[in-house]
């Protein structure tokens, strides 16, 4: 069977669709007779690779040479990147060298998270939530005064009150610290949404305190809606941004 050579991907929520244009036997003059596909966290880029990675059932139709062959997997592990490669087979028992190696980031249903301020949510204080999450999840926020400084620790995680900034606080105590941090690669679907945001002192970042009530560097979060109130630092006392492009 001849190699593949264009494997492509199409993650979706613990599923992924594989791609590529079928190859034959023989110089493609006679279809193979199955495939062999197997996954994992690394890169399948040799034998050994091949070896240890997780077989995955191969039972499409096969297509003619030349035409797109897909096979759809679902059940796969969600939330983290996976690395797909097929070989082709035929009825001697012969295989083909293996396919180039494609990724995918497969997700997971999104879970949602309630935090009250009585400590009685789904997890105790905001930051518990996130440390809880994983990118995707929801987290709603009732309203109170929360006296934390949290960071998203790379989590693109949707936290948002439940009822606007006006009557949802989370309040920095003075610490020298941002209220709200964002500084491992967050994207545009780390989301903070409604909240008053109060009592920020910055970050010490730079040879100064940057960033009193928000402090993003590296990363490139959705804000939205929120009130900056009494926060203090040397660049940005209400927010520093140093976005991703």
């Amino acid at each position: 069977p001849g190699s593949i050579l264009d494997l492509q991907v199409e993650p979706g929520i613990h599923t992924a669709r594989l791609m590529w244009r079928a190859r034959g036997n023989d110089l493609d003059e006679a279809t193979v007779d199955g495939y062999a596909v197997r996954f994992d966290e690394s890169p399948i880029l040799d034998a050994d690779a091949w070896e240890v990675a997780q077989p995955l059932e191969f039972s499409e139709m096969i297509a003619s040479p030349g035409d797109i062959q897909t096979a759809l997997y679902s059940g796969l592990p969600g939330n983290r990147e996976l690395w797909f490669a097929v070989r082709g087979l035929d009825a001697a028992g012969n295989i083909a060298p293996l396919s180039n190696a494609a990724s995918g980031f497969v997700r997971q249903t999104p879970r949602m998270f309630r935090v009250r301020a009585d400590g009685t949510g789904d997890a105790p204080t905001i930051q518990a939530a996130i440390d809880s999450s994983v990118s995707l999840d929801e987290i709603m926020v009732e309203p109170g005064v929360y006296v934390e400084n949290i960071n998203f620790k790379g989590r693109n995680v949707y936290l948002h009150s439940t009822h606007g900034p006006e009557v949802t606080t989370i309040d920095g105590s003075g610490r020298v610290d941002a209220v709200v941090r964002f500084e491992s690669g967050e994207d545009n679907d780390a989301i903070l949404e409604g909240f008053r945001i109060t009592k920020g002192r910055g970050v010490f970042s730079h040879a100064s305190r940057r960033g009193g009530g928000i402090f993003a560097e590296n990363a490139s979060p959705t804000i939205a809606s929120n009130l900056l109130v009494e926060n203090t630092a040397e660049w940005g006392g209400g927010a520093y941004l140093s976005v991703n492009s």
